[in-house]
């Protein structure tokens, strides 16, 4: 096997390039995560927010959209369009903004939650309000965008 070339070595500089592309492909990744994160929000905005079940009724299910559903649809399109332009431009400010809207958008769902009777209407006697999945799925997505966001700037501050 003469034809072979000899491996060659990398010298030890090359190992900072090597370096900078996995950081780059950890922010493309949270980039990703942060946009995925708006568009579950928008989603979740759709779901049954809350069920009222009693015992003569059977159960009826709220969707978000005749609750606080409109907020939320616009908290998750500004998530989905502060991602996608912070990967264009400078990070630090549009980084802010993203997770104000991303604790703005966990903030109506705690609420919500928390004020179930209100998404489902007034409860009477012997009716159970419960929650539903489309308002875990905002809780859980904004919060792991927000969480996501959190990295990333820190992550920036260090290598800065």
């Amino acid at each position: 096997m003469p034809d072979e070339e000899p491996l060659e070595v990398m010298p030890h500089e090359a190992a900072p390039e090597k370096l900078e592309k996995g950081r780059w492909q950890a922010v493309r990744l949270a980039d990703w995560l942060m946009v995925l994160s708006g568009f579950a929000v928008l989603a979740g905005s759709f779901l049954p927010w809350g069920s009222m079940t009693s015992t003569s009724a059977g159960s009826t299910a709220t969707l978000g959209m005749d609750a606080d559903g409109p907020m939320t649809v616009v908290l998750g399109g500004a998530l989905i369009l502060l991602a996608i332009i912070s990967t264009q431009v400078g990070r630090e400010a549009l980084g802010v903004l993203y997770g104000l809207v991303a604790l703005g958008a966990v903030t109506v769902s705690v609420v919500s939650l928390l004020d179930i009777e209100r998404v489902t209407g007034k409860v009477a006697q012997g009716q159970v309000a419960s929650p539903e999945i489309g308002l875990f799925v905002i809780v859980a997505s904004a919060g792991v965008g927000f969480v996501v966001l959190l990295l990333r700037q820190i992550g920036a501050r260090q290598q800065a």
